[in-house]
């Protein structure tokens, strides 16, 4: 057995700003989740909150933490997420350093796990998964992780993330259940971003310290449960296609390709079903709408049974028509994107204001 005062201590980072300030019990969750690992190290939490934040301070966790204080410049342009990571990490005292979001809960096991599989792999970085949380039930909760495409998709085996093989990724990390050492952060500071206008902000960090040289292992074994409400996430859905385009632009390369490729076919096919629909319509009538309502319907079942066979689980049958509505939000909010050079901020907050 690991006697614990081998163990590198570990300092855990927690954004906390904007609308996340006032879901304090699922914080409380979140912060409390880090505690109760199995770890047998010393773990410290760093809340990195707005400066006169008060609420959050008095908070009772399971034990104490650590908070940093944020104070964002009046010339701050854009989303500070990246930014108050940096900060935490910088002010944090452990040994190896990590990151979780305040709507994620742990599984118990994520720090020991993290610290074996960095120590035995000989590597600096590690990102794990996002799921939903066992206490979710719901329709909208399996949809989430058993949809054909899914929102946050597990990695297709255990594998380094470096500027090779990314294109090869299923995602990139989302810093949720990430962990690196000191000494790989202080090699990738100088090249992480200092603010985003995307709700990419954690793929552009991870995307930085990729190509600054930092190499991620990225694993399903260490996994983050989601706290946010059971919803289709329609709103989010959009802002995350504008997200998109604004990455492939930022950081060009192998990744950003393969999303373009994605951006361009899933664009294309849509424009196809429109054409084909308009022309059945305007040729024949109400027999062109009976043939693209029966081409939709058969769609959708083929989909629902390749769902329902992979997931198996009965519910996956029902997901494609869902899917199809998230598919078609996000590209619309990348072509959004496409045709504005600067996407209005103010009418991108509407679809992030909601979790």
């Amino acid at each position: 057995m690991t006697n614990s005062s081998d163990l590198p201590s570990i300092s855990v980072v927690i954004p906390v700003g904007g609308n996340r300030t006032n879901d304090s019990d699922r914080l409380i969750r979140c912060v409390d989740s880090i505690f109760y690992q199995d770890y047998r190290g010393e773990v410290e939490v760093v809340l990195v909150v707005d400066s006169g934040n008060e609420a959050v301070r008095k908070l009772e966790f399971l034990r104490p933490v650590s908070f940093v204080e944020f104070v964002r410049p009046p010339d701050f342009v854009g989303r500070d997420a990246i930014a108050r990571r940096k900060l935490g990490w910088e002010r944090a005292k452990g040994q190896v350093l990590a990151a979780t979001g305040a709507l994620i809960e742990w599984e118990r096991s994520n720090a020991s796990i993290a610290v074996g599989i960095m120590r035995t792999q000989g590597v600096e970085a590690l990102e794990g998964i996002v799921r939903r949380s066992p206490r979710d039930k719901t329709f909208i909760g399996h949809f989430r992780d058993e949809a054909l495409i899914t929102e946050f998709p597990a990695f297709r085996r255990d594998f380094l993330l470096t500027p090779n093989t990314m294109a090869e990724s299923s995602r990139l990390p989302s810093l949720v259940t990430f962990f690196m050492t000191r000494g790989f952060f202080d090699r990738v500071k100088g090249s992480l971003p200092v603010s985003s206008n995307s709700d990419w902000d954690d793929f552009c960090t991870a995307t930085a310290m990729v190509e600054a040289g930092g190499a991620v292992y990225c694993t399903n074994r260490v996994v983050g449960y989601l706290l946010h409400g059971s919803t289709l996430r329609v709103h989010k859905q959009f802002a995350s296609g504008v997200s998109a385009m604004g990455y492939c632009l930022d950081y060009p390369g192998k990744y950003a390709t393969k999303r373009l490729v994605q951006m361009i076919l899933v664009a294309t096919a849509f424009m196809l079903v429109c054409w084909s629909t308009a022309a059945l319509i305007a040729l024949d009538g109400l027999i062109g709408v009976g043939l693209c309502l029966f081409a939709l319907v058969t769609g959708f079942f083929v989909a629902g049974v390749v769902n329902l066979i992979r997931a198996q689980d009965w519910r996956a049958f029902f997901f494609p028509p869902l899917t199809f509505i998230q598919v078609l939000v996000w590209t619309c909010g990348a072509l959004y994107a496409s045709i504005t050079d600067n996407p209005d901020q103010e009418f991108l907050a509407v679809f992030r204001r909601k979790r």
